[in-house]
């Protein structure tokens, strides 16, 4: 999901010896949550079945359908789900970019269910926004600064509709400067850690004083970079007036990122150029994908759930899983396209363990000559990411289509993953002299091919396999 954040209803079968799996089990249920589950507790009474639909999964995959039944277990129905909505904060809410509209209101807009009515320029805002505030939200504000940041996350920023776009992007700057801290290598990581959990406090508004990060935001070599850090506590002021629901979401997902960054320097805390180290198992590699990409899914899904569609029914359980795979499919991509400039940091995300049956050490991936190799053990990694996108394209197809803005958002990282993993399967991922990346001018045909065809069902449906056949050269 970047924060973009996938669907396909059919029976997968179980990891190949060469496919790397996702080898966690399911842990045991808690008692409570045992006897939850026994008696159908979360079932809509409409509609009994609503637990049953969702893809068988694979032992690999076990651990993302837990974390989508522990995310919805109390909002399958459609009934309870408009309930909950009316009894709590999770109400619609507005985006706001600079002057454009308002945060939200909390009477829904009567001639379209859950679509906000504007009623100003900072409605849904839970007080009126101080100096430093309304610096953020003119001149120096979020989708300002998110295209200095991130060219790529800002066009999908601009085309998300209005009531999720300052929710979404404050989460991913709050995301990118929590990134930028553990990514400064002239600290020592144990300092960083301990930034890190400063950051995740203050997020989470256990402590109130502003938090001082001129030591990092000093050391970055990017202006934009430092520009993100200096400007973190009229981000973390901007959090503090949203709505509770929005609010609570964006600090859920944060603290899940920042325990996933900090155990990523702990794992790679003696890396260095001359020392390469790499990831143990695949369950590690799983657990790795979810901290930094599944859970913005669950983030994503949540947020424009309860704001852009909270009456349609949907399978939420089935949604939340595979936007867990979405996001997973996401960040395996980066990975894998990434992995020459990762191995030079002395990082290597593929395990150890899977290195091994191919008698390989995370030192031969430095050397370009080892991809002949090196692709029977990357290949089904490839296949595993196509896997997660195609559950990312289905995720975005049964999206409400009235909701075009979300689903063009959804849809162009899965169109450009997929179209990623076509160059990766043909070019050398280890040269460092030639990187692997779509070109701008097919991100620009697809983002004109997506939108044109947007009226064509049928045709915007087959998109992601057109794009996924097409030639590499």
């Amino acid at each position: 999901m970047p924060l973009p954040v996938a669907m396909k209803p059919s029976q997968n079968p179980a990891p190949s010896a060469r496919e790397p799996g996702l080898v966690s089990e399911r842990p045991p249920l808690e008692p409570a949550e045992a006897a939850s589950r026994a008696s159908g507790e979360g079932r809509s009474e409409h509609h009994p079945e609503v637990l049953q639909v969702l893809p068988t999964a694979t032992p690999g995959e076990a651990s993302d359908v837990d974390r989508a039944s522990g995310t919805i277990r109390e909002s399958i129905s459609p009934k309870t789900e408009i309930g909950r909505a009316k009894r709590t904060a999770l109400r619609p809410t507005s985006a706001l970019g600079m002057n454009e509209g308002a945060l939200g209101s909390r009477s829904p807009d009567r001639t379209r269910p859950g679509c906000p009515r504007k009623t100003g320029r900072y409605a849904g805002l839970s007080s009126p926004p101080g100096r430093m505030l309304r610096s953020v939200m003119r001149s120096r504000g979020v989708l300002q600064l998110l295209e200095r940041v991130s060219r790529s996350f800002y066009l999908t920023i601009r085309v998300l509709p209005k009531p999720v776009r300052l929710p979404i992007g404050l989460a991913y700057l709050l995301a990118r400067s929590t990134d930028s801290v553990a990514d400064t290598s002239s600290l020592p990581v144990a300092r960083r850690r301990e930034i890190l959990s400063l950051m995740g406090e203050r997020i989470a508004s256990v402590h109130t004083a502003p938090l001082d990060l001129a030591e990092v935001g000093s050391a970055q070599q990017v202006v934009a970079e430092r520009e993100l850090l200096e400007s973190f506590e009229a981000l973390i002021t901007l959090l503090e007036h949203l709505e509770p629901g929005p609010r609570d979401l964006i600090r859920t997902v944060l603290a899940t990122i920042i325990s996933g960054q900090r155990l990523d320097l702990a794992r790679f805390g003696g890396a260095g150029p001359g020392r390469v180290v790499a990831l143990q198992t695949d369950a590690e590699l799983d657990d790795y994908t979810f901290r930094v990409a599944g859970c913005v899914g669950q983030f994503w899904t949540n947020l424009c759930r309860t704001t852009l569609f909270p009456h349609d029914w949907v399978d939420f359980k089935a949604l939340i899983l595979r936007s867990i795979r979405f996001g997973k499919g996401l960040q395996l991509v980066n990975i894998l396209r990434d992995l020459p400039a990762d191995l030079r940091q002395g990082r290597c995300y593929l395990p150890l363990q899977a290195l091994a049956a191919h008698g390989l050490v995370p030192g031969d991936l430095l050397d370009p000559a080892s991809m002949e190799r090196f692709r029977p053990l990357y290949t089904p990694y490839l296949d595993l990411a196509e896997k997660y996108l195609s559950d990312g394209w289905l995720y975005t197809t049964v999206l409400p289509k009235r909701l075009v803005r979300l689903r063009l958002a959804c849809a162009w990282p899965a169109l450009i993953g997929i179209r990623t993993l076509s160059l990766l399967r043909v070019g050398n991922v280890l040269d460092p002299n030639h990187r692997i990346k779509v070109s701008r001018a097919e991100v620009r045909s697809i983002l004109a091919r997506s939108t044109l065809l947007y009226p064509l069902r049928g045709s915007w449906q087959r998109l992601f396999d057109r794009v996924r056949q097409q030639p590499a050269a």
